[in-house]
């Protein structure tokens, strides 16, 4: 089931007696309520450059590059992944990789998955999510499958 199907079970759970066409009229204003806070918020501050980072949500930066950061609040970790940076040829080369179905071979994925990893190490599995915004969200989404953690994009 995906983000937008469990909001809407969770938004009709609430809402018993609401037709399925005014149930999804409702949640969707509040999923895109939710979609406007937390995660997409720092999907976009990590296009910032490290040192232009601030504070989002309460999510504190613990580690960061010009394309990743690590952001924590109270034990609980988003990795925030930027996605493609068009005067960056190196994104553009990987968004063909992408393209292809390639984009595990990358070094951009393999760098990622290991500060994934690290996070996991660091704060366990359950405290974990990615994040990331068009290259970066298909990243964010393989290497969540892989390593068994939440990612939205």
């Amino acid at each position: 089931m995906n983000p937008w199907q469990e909001h809407l079970k969770a938004y009709r759970k609430k809402n018993p007696s609401m037709s399925l066409k005014d149930a999804m009229k409702g949640a969707s204003k509040t999923y895109k309520k939710k979609q406007k806070g937390g995660n997409a918020k720092l999907a976009r501050e990590v296009y910032k450059k490290p040192s232009e980072r601030g504070e989002v949500d309460g999510y504190k930066q613990v580690r960061g590059d010009k394309r990743s950061a690590v952001y924590e609040k109270n034990g609980k970790v988003i990795v925030a992944l930027r996605g493609t940076d068009f005067r960056s040829g190196k994104d553009l080369k990987d968004d063909v990789v992408l393209a292809s179905g390639l984009i595990k071979k990358t070094g951009r994925h393999k760098k990622d998955k290991r500060l994934v990893e690290s996070a996991i190490k660091k704060y366990g599995k359950e405290n974990v999510s990615i994040t990331g915004h068009s290259l970066a969200g298909k990243l964010a989404k393989d290497i969540g499958r892989e390593l068994g953690v939440r990612a939205t994009t």
